[in-house]
């Protein structure tokens, strides 16, 4: 009896050595391959042997076995069942003005146009009265173009503004641009985007990077080159191992390097967009805005076995003066609070969001 005990005593702990001993050796040569720090492999091991998962903590921060167990997450509702239009208003003296009706946005399905200036809305003509209107439920707006008054219903719809998008502010003769995320051609969008404006002589360029993730790497540093002076350097990413560091060329006095350019930030705006809003602003571009997330590390997945994978940081984001930015983030020039529930605000984006944004304010008048 007690030698079939030790028998299956035996095969027990030789199941779990063949099932836990290879994923803890890949794991550590996974670290000693492309762990963004040089750590000790027999610690690693050790610790791994004693703690299992939660060991990877103690090396990396970002490390973590995931795909074991599925994710389940809850998108949150709308706040108060409130959608955007795709009609975006600025002041225009005492009234309104369509600044940018977005492209198959409901307001751009129901005819409403660039400029269009908004002279009623059934509650008096001035702007606050126009604003407060529109809450809720369709809203018939009287619009003034050079062939005279046009009746239209402006109504909210589930609509998601395209990542980067931009609009021109005569009043200010400031151009302005959101980019919500880099992906693919995005610094090509700008650079079309800004093409379009040019007739209009514009003084200013406003880059909004809050509330912005990231994206690719390459994209943030194309726009870095065409907006930056001549000799100007870009970021870089930074790492022990050639493969993940990367040093992105720098700028050369850009098409749209004459400009003004301001750059709006927060806490939100991470990766990719810290390290670009770093480089404008050592190239000599005004923040503004409240200081970035400082969220700076480039984190990649490795495949363990059919079930699970390992997340690791392989490389950081530099700016171009050398200086860390994770855990320190982008400080603005400019201190600029945001309005309570601005976030939702901004996301949508809300037909208010020029006459509510003081960061866009400071921006533009300073």
């Amino acid at each position: 009896m007690a030698k079939k005990t030790l028998l299956c005593a035996l095969a027990a702990l030789a199941c779990a050595c063949s099932s836990e001993g290879p994923r803890d050796r890949k794991i550590a040569g996974i670290f000693a391959n492309h762990s963004l720090e040089l750590h000790d492999p027999a610690r690693l091991s050790a610790e791994l042997r004693a703690r299992g998962p939660a060991a990877l903590k103690k090396f990396d921060p970002y490390a973590a076995i995931v795909g074991e167990a599925p994710e389940t997450r809850t998108a949150p509702p709308p706040e108060g069942g409130r959608f955007p239009s795709g009609l975006l208003l600025g002041p225009c003296g005492s009234s309104a003005c369509a600044l940018r009706v977005l492209k198959n946005s409901p307001a751009a399905l129901a005819g409403f146009r660039d400029y269009d200036r908004i002279v009623s809305a059934g509650a008096g003509p001035g702007a606050a009265e126009i604003l407060a209107s529109l809450p809720g439920g369709a809203r018939e707006l009287s619009v003034a173009r050079r062939e005279g008054i046009v009746s239209l219903s402006l109504e909210r719809a589930d609509f998601s503004p395209p990542p980067v998008f931009g609009l021109y502010d005569p009043a200010t003769r400031s151009v302005y641009i959101r980019m919500a995320m880099f992906y693919e051609g995005a610094a090509a969008v700008l650079e079309k985007g800004l093409e379009t404006y040019a007739s209009a002589s514009p003084r200013r360029l406003v880059l909004d990077l809050r509330y912005s993730r990231g994206g690719l790497p390459r994209e943030a540093a194309a726009v870095f080159r065409l907006l930056a002076g001549r000799g100007g350097k870009c970021f870089s990413l930074a790492s022990r191992h050639k493969g993940y560091t990367v040093t992105f060329p720098g700028g050369s006095g850009g098409r749209y390097s004459g400009l003004e350019l301001a750059v709006l930030v927060n806490g939100g705006t991470a990766m990719a967009a810290e390290a670009l809003a770093a480089a404008l602003k050592e190239d000599g571009a005004k923040v503004y805005g409240s200081r970035t997330s400082g969220s700076a590390t480039m984190v990649r997945t490795f495949p363990l076995d059919k079930r699970s994978s390992l997340k690791l940081a392989v490389a950081r984001f530099v700016s171009p003066s050398g200086a860390e930015l994770e855990g320190k983030g982008v400080s603005p020039q400019v201190e600029v609070s945001e309005p309570e529930g601005f976030e939702r605000m901004w996301g949508a984006p809300y037909e208010e969001l020029f006459f509510r944004d003081p960061a866009w304010k400071a921006a533009t008048e300073g």
